[in-house]
């Protein structure tokens, strides 16, 4: 279900690959070879788990009681209302309580990025060096150049991780750091399933830890 239209496939649509296809279509999912467009709504359809994890208040009074899904798992910021909304799938609050504060964290450490393609540059100047003397060493033993020409998969090797690879190793790293402090934090005080209460008490013990080393005082 994206801005421009719905996908479905019986069998299952690769991330990767949807990524990387809008990536390569500025955006737009239409024409992905790995489903077909519907204008059914994704929502209302059955399945096992629904995850409405983008635009908020997509689940509403005017649609809650057409949801199918035997587990509703919310990954926005906005929490299904129980008061107001009924539907008879059972409801898991968002893990994390706001994704756009982690990438916020990779903004502030884009210098760690630029170290790691540093350390790309450097590696791959390294193995270009050990080809370049190993074409000399067989030169200065059969006295005629014998050209050595390295295939396309090992330039690909020994190009590293582009600058995508990076920011999603780095976002993956955070997440799933933070995502293993709150459900420390939901079992040490007993929460069960209330995964956004960990998640504030864990950002207000940040907060509290970091007031604290720098000397603060709380009126």
């Amino acid at each position: 279900m994206e801005r421009d239209g719905n996908l479905f496939n019986a069998d299952g649509i690769d991330p990767k690959e949807l990524e990387n296809y809008k990536l390569d279509n500025n955006g737009s999912v239409k024409g992905f070879p790995g489903a077909k467009m519907t204008e059914e709504n994704p929502l209302e359809g059955e399945c096992d788990i629904l995850v409405p994890a983008a635009n908020e208040k997509q689940i509403t009074l005017k649609n809650a009681y057409k949801i199918k899904a035997k587990l509703i798992k919310f990954g926005n910021k906005a929490q299904r209302r129980r008061k107001k909304h009924s539907t008879a799938s059972r409801v898991s609050p968002s893990l994390l309580s706001c994704s756009s504060c982690f990438l916020l964290v990779l903004q502030q450490n884009r210098t760690y990025s630029r170290l790691l393609y540093l350390l790309k540059v450097i590696t791959r100047q390294v193995h270009l060096y050990i080809n370049s003397s190993v074409q000399e060493s067989l030169y200065n033993h059969f006295k005629e150049a014998i050209p050595i020409k390295p295939p396309a998969k090992f330039l690909q090797k020994i190009a590293g991780a582009n600058e995508k690879d990076i920011v999603h190793s780095g976002l993956e790293f955070t997440m799933e750091r933070s995502a293993k402090q709150i459900r420390h934090c939901a079992n040490e005080y007993q929460l069960g399933l209330d995964i956004r209460t960990a998640a504030y008490i864990v950002s207000m013990e940040k907060v509290y830890n970091t007031y604290t080393v720098a000397d603060f005082t709380f009126t």
